[in-house]
């Protein structure tokens, strides 16, 4: 059923960090982006956001004032309005440091929000200026609003450096860990912090989306491909949908593609209310020849919120 997308599954190596938890042997490898005196550089991947986080980015230029470098910072981030950024120098940021206590100091730019695509629960920003020093510049990623969240950085422009690189060494430590043993440090909010399915009821408040992922073991070695089926029961009837994703559908999808013929990859369908339904069923079921996660958006829709259990199973 999904064959035409098998092309696209040569970057699954790559999403599966999305699952991927660092040991404490791991975490003291680089820059940590705690603080700018520990900047990252950006690692193209989802990260998570806790509440009250804060991760810090630094990136050089080649510029100068005749030949200024141009840069584009863009930050996508779920859930909608969970995080903002901001860019700065080290002029700006000593002065944010030694500032009195109603001194305002201002950074070189923000991210701006871009307008929701249809899916509506990823949110862009961007930002783009000219850099005209070598100097080391800055991004803050911070998190806003009530909801731990994940967002993925894209740092682009004219011969950047990232000298965070120079510090990381390779890390052969990194362990991918089952999906269910991480399942309680998830909160749903994004790709990054994607619940496991148990089938028990949660609430879903208008314009919020919850993320889950589940795993499929591809096709045996007689070719035989298991059948994965999700089935959403929403209450009152209409107020909740879900899609199914790819890990490379997100990787192409965080680019910036908005191609919906085949980003996501399946959608629910409503079934018939019955006599005296109180809650409508949604279902959706196909299969998958390549092994590995894939990943369910619960949407609500319609003016009120849902109540609704989400099931997969994969046989």
């Amino acid at each position: 059923m999904f064959s035409k997308f098998g092309k696209w599954m040569s970057g699954l190596a790559t999403v599966v960090c999305l699952l991927i938890i660092l040991t404490p042997a791991a975490l003291a490898v680089g820059p940590d982006g705690t603080s700018p005196a520990n900047a990252m550089a950006p690692s193209g991947e989802w990260k998570a956001l806790s509440l009250g986080g804060e991760d810090w980015y630094v990136f050089r230029t080649p510029g100068t004032t005749s030949e200024p470098s141009k840069v584009t910072i863009e930050v996508q981030v779920a859930p909608v309005n969970g995080a903002t950024f901001s860019v700065w120098n080290a002029e700006g940021l000593n002065k944010k440091a030694n500032a009195g206590r109603n001194e305002l100091v201002q950074p070189l730019g923000a991210g701006s929000a871009e307008p929701l695509d249809k899916l509506g629960f990823v949110q862009k920003l961007l930002w783009s200026g000219s850099m005209a020093t070598k100097e080391p510049f800055y991004v803050s990623v911070k998190q806003t609003g009530a909801k731990a969240g994940g967002y993925v950085i894209k740092i682009s422009g004219d011969k950047l450096v990232f000298p965070a690189m120079a510090a990381e060494a390779p890390v052969a430590a990194n362990k991918a860990l089952p999906v269910a043993a991480v399942t309680s440090q998830k909160d749903g909010s994004g790709p990054a912090d994607a619940f496991t399915a148990t089938g028990e009821w949660k609430p879903l408040g208008v314009n919020e989306g919850h993320w889950y992922v589940f795993n499929s073991p591809g096709a045996d070695s007689k070719g035989k491909t298991p059948q994965a089926t999700v089935e959403l029961l929403a209450m009152p009837p209409g107020s909740a949908s879900f899609c199914i994703w790819t890990p490379e559908g997100l990787r192409i999808w965080k680019t910036g593609a908005k191609d919906e013929t085949t980003l996501p990859v399946g959608r629910s369908s409503a079934l018939a209310l019955g006599k005296g339904d109180v809650a409508q069923k949604s279902m959706w079921s196909g299969q998958f020849n390549i092994g590995g996660p894939y990943y369910v958006c619960v949407r609500q829709t319609g003016a009120q919120p849902s109540t609704y259990k989400l099931d997969v199973t994969v046989k």
